[in-house]
């Protein structure tokens, strides 16, 4: 190899690391309010103990799941052909964002009230999510997030190039 094409290669390592950071940052600080979301609108609060459970649910939570999707879509990032399609179809990522969201609170909207109970006596009014929903809405948010890409069409579009004969 050259020089030349070796800086080259080097580049693009570094642009998809530096993408591949960025896209898991996104995805931690989304799933993170994400959980957040779900354990405010399921729980009762009962304290500031409550509060940091639920800080620390949310957050080891989306840990697991930016670990889960990233390691799970290493075929778009690595095989050429389904790298190509993910960037020709971009504008997938932003329907899994918002098909995610919208299960999400689907699955708290047909969430049943219940009540518990605690080693103490005390009794709370909690919130049961549809767990299979809520699944499904998770990690295709995540997923989404993760994998999100800028669709290369809205960019000519708004710079006036659009590809679109007529």
């Amino acid at each position: 190899m050259r020089g030349g094409q070796q800086n080259g290669v080097t580049a693009g390592i570094l642009r998809g690391l530096l993408e591949a950071g960025g896209q898991s940052a996104l995805t931690l600080a989304v799933m993170g309010f994400a959980g957040l979301v779900v354990c405010i609108a399921a729980g009762s609060y009962d304290g500031i103990p409550t509060m940091i459970g639920w800080f620390m649910l949310s957050a080891a939570a989306a840990f697991v799941t930016t670990v889960i999707v990233m390691a799970g879509g290493l075929p778009l990032r690595l095989i050429p052909r389904a790298r190509n399609f993910w960037r020709a179809h971009a504008e997938f990522a932003f329907v899994g964002i918002s098909v995610g969201a919208v299960l999400i609170v689907g699955s708290l909207v047909l969430a049943g009230r219940t009540t518990i109970s605690d080693d103490f006596g005390g009794r709370f009014d909690v919130l049961e999510p549809n767990p299979w929903i809520l699944l499904a809405g998770w990690l295709l948010l995540a997923f989404s997030c993760a994998h999100v890409r800028w669709p290369r069409e809205w960019s000519r579009r708004r710079a006036g190039k659009s590809s679109v004969r007529f």
